[in-house]
């Protein structure tokens, strides 16, 4: 469906009569339907900006492919067909595990036969967690499905567990010693390329980050981040040299080229591994909690709350400080102590 921008004369009359003419810059979508008489093309004018014309494209691009009636895993494709050049590859793979397991549960019925008592029999055995992701993943579907069709969902389905699942979090920030422990044991497993953990414990980069790499984002001293969570997030990185000589050593040994992805493996071989090691040392983190790590090393050797910020892709610097708030809590106390012995 090609998109095209044209010019609309708007004639408007002053105060004193006299008419003015203005320009005004509008989109068109060139596309075609379904008729008795066979696919027909046609022209839908007016739109104010490319974002509506796109939308509207996109809708028919999608309803063109739909039947009347829609099973889950029709709406999920759907989804998938209309986000696949939306967002970022990994965060579409995390919601594809999740719609699978929406699958599992529910079963690829027709949508129309999701009710209320449908939902509740399904997650009834379920843990409040569990129940708040799947009914999580089910607004989304289905706020897809509104949008796009104009096809409305019994509001009470998402309310249905508004209970937040109470859950302490036992994840911890390492020390780099401890990190180093981690680090031997993950070389000694070779199933993932330890340079992965080191760029977000040594550069502060986020799992998505490190996963949409090139080979050509490596450079002299760090590794240049193209595509980010937020247009915050694009930024030079600057690494420990024995970081950088390792991911020569590594592109090297695979032969890569500068096109190709530097780590070619999934979020959920990352999670699992991690998983693994906590099991053995009866700890708890996650790789969010790498990036975490690396934030607290820097604050505690004082570095600039400002740097911090830019170097982990923050927007601002409040962003940082509510994050780590924690931490310069305890840079409160070390100064409080020091008054009161003044």
């Amino acid at each position: 469906m090609p998109i095209y921008s044209y010019l609309e004369i708007k004639k408007t009359k002053n105060k004193n009569g006299e008419i003015t003419e203005k320009e005004i810059k509008k989109y068109k979508v060139i596309y075609r339907v379904a008729t008795d008489k066979g696919i027909k093309q046609t022209t839908k004018r007016g739109f104010l900006s490319m974002k509506e014309a796109k939308l509207f494209e996109s809708k028919n691009l999608i309803s063109n492919e739909i039947k009347s009636e829609k099973t889950l895993k029709e709406l999920i494709e759907n989804y998938k067909k209309f986000n696949k050049n939306k967002m970022a590859e990994n965060s579409l793979k995390t919601y594809y595990s999740q719609f699978n397991k929406i699958l599992e549960i529910f079963g690829d019925v027709p949508i129309k036969k999701i009710t209320l008592e449908y939902v509740s029999d399904k997650l009834k055995d379920l843990e409040d967690l569990e129940i708040n992701l799947r009914l999580k993943c089910l607004k989304l579907l289905f706020e897809f499905n509104k949008q796009i069709f104009n096809v409305n969902y019994d509001n009470k389905i998402i309310l249905l567990n508004k209970k937040k699942a109470r859950r302490i979090d036992t994840r911890k920030i390492l020390s780099l010693e401890e990190y180093l422990k981690f680090r031997e044991w993950v070389i000694l497993q070779k199933k993932i390329n330890v340079s992965i953990f080191d760029l977000q414990f040594y550069g502060g980069l986020r799992v998505g980050e490190v996963l949409n790499l090139k080979v050509k984002n490596v450079g002299e001293d760090g590794v240049q981040i193209e595509k980010g969570k937020t247009i915050n997030s694009i930024r030079f990185v600057t690494l420990p040299l024995k970081i950088i000589e390792d991911l020569k050593k590594y592109i090297k040994e695979l032969s890569l080229e500068k096109k190709d992805i530097l780590f070619p493996t999934y979020n959920v071989a990352i999670f699992s591994l991690i998983k693994e090691y906590c099991k053995i040392e009866n700890i708890n983190f996650s790789p969010h909690y790498l990036r975490h790590s690396h934030a607290s090393l820097l604050l505690s050797k004082n570095m600039p709350i400002t740097a911090i910020s830019k170097r982990l892709g923050h927007s601002n610097t409040n962003v940082t400080l509510s994050t780590y708030i924690h931490l310069t809590n305890k840079d409160k106390k070390t100064l409080d102590d020091f008054i009161k012995e003044m």
